[in-house]
């Protein structure tokens, strides 16, 4: 099943980490939950809780901070907007 799907960590009402997926995007809810149980501190951290998750696969799971991004792919395929929009936690730049 391919379902987009956009996941923020916000804490002190800042965005810290941000997950966005071109597939498995009805596992989010997951994701969301573990962030919850043991919140990310890393890119990898958090990408690895993606798959442990079943969101996303290499071709379009991407994980950001404010200062690095996790992708398995080629970085200079990403849209400028996953770093623009990063700090909006509802925008989802595959849209």
């Amino acid at each position: 099943m391919s379902t987009q799907g956009v996941c923020s960590v916000v804490r002190g009402g800042r965005v810290t980490v941000k997950v966005v997926t071109g597939c498995d995007g009805f596992n989010i809810p997951k994701l969301a939950e573990a962030f919850r149980e043991m919140p990310p501190v890393t890119a990898q951290e958090a990408y690895d809780a993606a798959e442990a998750c079943g969101v996303g696969c290499e071709d379009c799971l991407v994980v950001m901070t404010d200062h690095e991004t996790r992708f398995d792919g080629d970085e200079e395929t990403l849209s400028p907007l996953y770093r623009e929009k990063f700090t909006d936690p509802h925008f989802n730049p595959r849209w």
